[in-house]
């Protein structure tokens, strides 16, 4: 995501750090082979106190291609290398493995300079409070964004640090304690008729206005609270509105139409120009959810789009050897990669398709054009959404709508052969707990729906798979497994959650006592990140014996009640108490439900759209039926 360090917009009390930061500069030399990287971990904090060297802290990912641009061009700059080298210590963090460092660092950046988004580069003290961030990747200023390169910005952050340094930490602190001090009450009674109120929010919001400018992200959570209103009320403009907000999702170029899956997100309104890249996290949530439309509505669109969605995630996701689903595929294969494995020029659709006939409805279809749609990467290139309807398409060229529909489906079958031709781009091969424990809700929604065999065999594998390698009794549920590698323990509450409640599906589906042990087992293990303060869910089990240190920011408490694209973490936490509770017969279950739900009573409603998760949780604590 696009943003400053030093532009406009920024908090007005961070402005005296900012200034001094801007001061001076730091002639360097030729560097070494490359950046001596750090792992978080006590070590590299003990390193910056004893050096009194400021961390240089910088959270990537493998999907982004701009954080593939920092890797491998502005990393390579010998003498930005040099001088991360001698003044700084250079810490680097996978958000996908570690995503509770991730969210405190994007969080306090943020509140400082309006930046978020990956690479994150952030520079902080040696106790690991910020001085500085910004979603740098380039090397040189880019005076027409307004954007300081990382040549700058490191030049200015040692010179200042080596003159100011007691003036910066103590700047530095302030800005801690400040954020740590917006800590509002948000416990509260959950009032009553919620869930139509809330409804009502999410329809006017998951319907922009012509104007709209800026990205749009699937909100999986939000579409299924319409649903569960309409299931529960009968609510026409719930239902509407869900089929409205899909239908425009699987007309544009976000979702793949010819491989399947959904790319992470759209930069516009009508959802045509995609960040390509595609997640398992994305997809699962919107796997289950088009399961949820087609009951509702038994709209075959909906089923297509789930069954190539499914056959994506088990083909080029899936680990066929050990079960479970690596985390992401990137968006291009190269930094430079305008995204060609997605796109068509004129010539190419033409080539694949021969039929002339064919090749003109289909480019009538999708509206491909000389022309296309990357015009600052890639001019003549297209990308696939629905331009015309088809059957419009068919009254112009006076086609019947059946042959319509034949050329659209051997066109895809052509292009799809045509794409083997191509370098896809590369998936990241580490397993991901919560996703894939989400991933296993999705599979066996879908096979309920679809009376889809392989899909509940797969979300099976997956999780016995979870429960044998990534459960341990003292450290709990793990976070991530490399492939080749041992489970990593991050002790962090969304895994948990997440497998308690496949784990509840996944007795549901087979009547299976294991399912259901392993599901209370997971459930008392949620009691390691209760908030004796409010009665929410921590995000990490602030155990020192077993979770990772509490270094830097790590310390904040953070409650998570945003769904992002899944459901929260206390939105999961809840169901899983209640939904347990009421199998169990047991009461404490429930009313640690009750009590997750009351501690964002008071804000409950006002950040409903964002929070559906944890609404329609309420609503079924309340006695509706699920």
């Amino acid at each position: 995501m696009p943003g400053g360090v030093y532009t406009a917009g920024m908090t007005q009390r961070m402005l005296p750090l900012l200034l001094l930061l801007l001061a001076g500069t730091l002639r360097s030399g030729e560097g070494p082979a490359g950046v001596r990287w750090r792992e978080w971990d006590r070590a590299a904090f003990e390193e910056a106190a004893a050096r009194e060297l400021p961390i240089a802290l910088a959270i990537s990912c493998s999907w982004a291609q701009a954080a593939q641009a920092l890797e491998r061009r502005t990393l390579q700059d010998a003498s930005l290398i040099r001088r991360l080298n001698e003044h700084f210590i250079p810490v680097r963090v996978d958000r996908d493995r570690r995503p509770d460092i991730d969210v405190r660092y994007q969080s306090a950046v943020r509140a400082l300079s309006k930046a978020s988004g990956w690479p994150l580069v952030a520079f902080l003290t040696p106790e690991g409070w910020v001085l500085l961030g910004g979603t740098f990747s380039r090397l040189e200023d880019d005076y027409l964004r307004e954007q300081p390169g990382l040549q700058t910005v490191t030049e200015h952050v040692a010179e200042s640090w080596a003159k100011r340094r007691r003036e910066l930490t103590v700047k530095a602190e302030e800005f801690e304690k400040q954020l740590r001090a917006d800590d509002p009450e948000l416990a509260g009674e959950v009032p009553s008729g919620l869930l139509a109120r809330v409804a009502e929010a999410v329809r006017a919001l998951l319907v922009p206005p012509p104007q709209w400018e800026g990205p749009r992200f699937p909100q999986p959570c939000a579409v299924e609270l319409l649903l569960v209103h309409y299931r529960r009320t009968g609510s026409a403009e719930s239902l509407a509105a869900a089929r409205t907000y899909l239908d425009g999702m699987l007309d544009g170029a976000v979702y793949d139409r010819l491989h399947g899956g959904f790319h992470r997100f759209g930069l516009d309104r009508d959802w045509r120009m995609p960040r390509l890249e595609k997640l398992l996290a994305v997809n699962a949530e919107m796997l289950r959810v088009l399961a949820l439309a087609f009951r509702a509505t038994r709209e075959a669109r909906y089923r297509e789009a789930a069954e190539r969605t499914l056959e994506w995630t088990l083909t080029t996701l899936a680990d066929r050897d050990r079960g479970g689903f690596f985390a992401s595929q990137a968006a291009c294969v190269t930094p430079e990669d305008p995204g060609e494995y997605y796109t068509w020029t004129v010539g190419e659709v033409e080539r694949a398709l021969k039929d002339p006939t064919q090749c003109r409805f289909f480019s009538t279809v999708h509206g491909i054009g000389e022309w296309g749609d990357l015009p600052e990467t890639a001019p003549h290139r297209n990308l696939l959404f629905v331009s015309v309807d088809p059957a419009e398409a068919c009254r112009s060229l006076r086609l019947e709508a059946a042959a319509g529909s034949v050329l659209l489906a051997d066109a895809r079958m052509k292009l799809i052969a045509a794409t083997r031709e191509r370098r896809a781009p590369p998936v990241d091969d580490i397993l991901l707990v919560d996703a894939n424990a989400r991933a296993v809700s999705a599979l066996l929604a879908c096979a309920s729906a679809f009376d889809h065999s392989a899909a509940k065999a797969c979300a099976l594998r997956t999780l016995d798979r979870l429960l044998a390698e990534c459960v341990e009794a003292r450290r709990g549920t793990a976070h991530a497994v490399p492939r080749g590698g041992k489970p990593e323990f991050a002790c962090l509450a969304n895994d948990e959650a997440a497998l308690a409640v496949a784990c509840l599906d996944a007795a549901d589906a087979t009547g299976l006592q294991a399912y259901e042990a392993a599901a209370r087992a997971s459930v008392e293990r949620l009691a390691r990140f209760r908030d004796p303060r409010t009665g929410a869910c921590l995000d990490r089990w602030a155990d020192e014996e077993a979770a990772p240190p509490a270094l830097g920011r790590l310390g904040e408490p953070v409650r998570p009640i945003t769904d992002t694209p899944g459901p929260s973490t206390n939105a999961l936490a809840a169901q899983a108490h209640l939904r347990w509770g009421r199998r169990a017969k047991d009461d404490k279950p429930i009313e640690r439900a009750r009590e997750t739900i009351r501690a964002f009573g008071a804000v409950l409603e006002r950040l409903g759209p964002s929070s559906a998760a944890l609404v329609i949780v309420a609503d079924e604590a309340n006695g509706s039926q699920p």
